[in-house]
């Protein structure tokens, strides 16, 4: 019985030791990093906030709290001045990955010259110039950061928005009023080119005919029917233009982002401060 007794006591102690060992600060600390990793960051915050008054809670941990707020779209003010820098560029990052253009004021790229934040904080420049159509000095001297397949695609990329390749919508209604389904051809639709030939060209013969017959009360329905397609095919070759034009400009923004999302150029904010 009293053997009993003292192996449930043992247990009992193991028992607690381990739930303790659970929610040490150390632990706690560890697994608020681990599902911050995770994209938690409503959870992270929770679990670092748990850390206050304990010796883990510092201005790391404020940090950690404050990326959590950023992540949330929480922007007031912070007084974690030790990481005000990381945090206004965690803030920059996350609006330029929502499409939002950043501008980097010169004196934030000279915190040091070979920091991580600061390269990063540049190729972050970089990167919204060229969203914006953009390329001064500074980013020609400093896109090989890149490297040379990456240096190589944004140039090309800035090229492409700067002289994109275009189809005058002007030119393609003029074409189709000179022949019909021109226009589409020039904008590369061979099929709508096709059918607006084949269309208007069936009411313009039957129009032709009807008058040659003497038939002009038909004649005059089919001539009607006729300019009828016509205009709408010279307003489809128009329309075909612009929509060619925003189609190119939409493959140029999507190049861009699955260039981002795959070669994951800017560290995030965490990590240049756990290095540093």
């Amino acid at each position: 019985m009293r053997f009993r007794l003292t192996l449930v006591s043992i247990l009992f102690v193991f028992s607690v030791s381990a739930q303790n060992g659970l929610h040490s600060p150390e632990k706690i600390l560890s697994f608020g990093k681990h599902i911050y990793e995770l994209g938690f960051h409503d959870k992270a915050k929770y679990e670092f906030e748990r850390l206050t008054g304990t010796p883990q809670f510092n201005e790391k941990t404020q940090f950690y709290i404050d990326l959590c707020r950023i992540e949330l779209e929480d922007y007031l003010t912070f007084t974690n001045n030790r990481y005000l820098p990381h945090l206004r560029y965690a803030i920059d990052k996350k609006r330029f990955e929502s499409g939002i253009d950043v501008i980097v004021s010169p004196d934030r790229l000279e915190i040091t010259d070979t920091s991580e934040l600061s390269l990063n904080i540049l190729k972050l420049k970089i990167l919204s110039d060229i969203r914006s159509k953009k390329f001064d000095d500074v980013d020609k001297n400093s896109i090989h950061l890149f490297g040379s397949e990456g240096s190589e695609f944004l140039l090309d990329n800035l090229v492409e928005r700067v002289d994109p390749s275009t189809k005058s919508p002007l030119f393609a209604g003029i074409l189709s009023a000179i022949v019909p389904g021109l226009g589409r051809v020039y904008t590369g639709n061979y099929g709508d080119a096709a059918a607006s030939l084949f269309i208007t060209s069936i009411f313009a013969y039957l129009a032709y005919s009807n008058f040659f017959d003497g038939h002009y009360q038909r004649a005059w329905i089919f001539t009607g029917i006729a300019a009828f397609f016509q205009g709408g095919n010279i307003y489809g070759s128009v329309a075909s233009a612009k929509i060619y034009n925003e189609s190119q400009r939409e493959l140029t923004e999507k190049k861009f982002w699955e260039y981002y999302q795959k070669s994951k150029p800017l560290k995030q904010p965490n990590k240049i401060v756990e290095e540093e």
